[in-house]
């Protein structure tokens, strides 16, 4: 960026491509790969036991409703009427 008026590039330059100028190199890249991957690691199946513990079942996911959806089931039942 270059002083007080920035130009339009600058403005609307894409983050990877600033990011690259910076000197965002393959040893930062490879240290980012590896914290996200430990993130995941260990977020993923905490997040699975969370929706265990809430009572999720593999019958609410996203795919079963999409499998519904498919052979034209509703998805949802009639709201009960008290």
């Amino acid at each position: 960026m270059t002083g007080a008026n920035p130009s339009f590039a600058d403005l609307y330059t894409p983050k990877p491509i600033t990011v690259l100028r910076e000197g965002y190199g393959l040893s930062a890249h490879r240290s980012d790969a590896i914290a996200g991957l430990t993130v995941a690691i260990v977020v993923l199946p905490i997040s699975i036991a969370i929706a265990v513990a809430w009572g999720a079942v593999p019958a609410h996911d996203a795919c079963s409703r999409t499998e519904r959806a498919q052979t034209s089931r509703p998805i949802y039942t009639e709201p009960a009427v008290l």
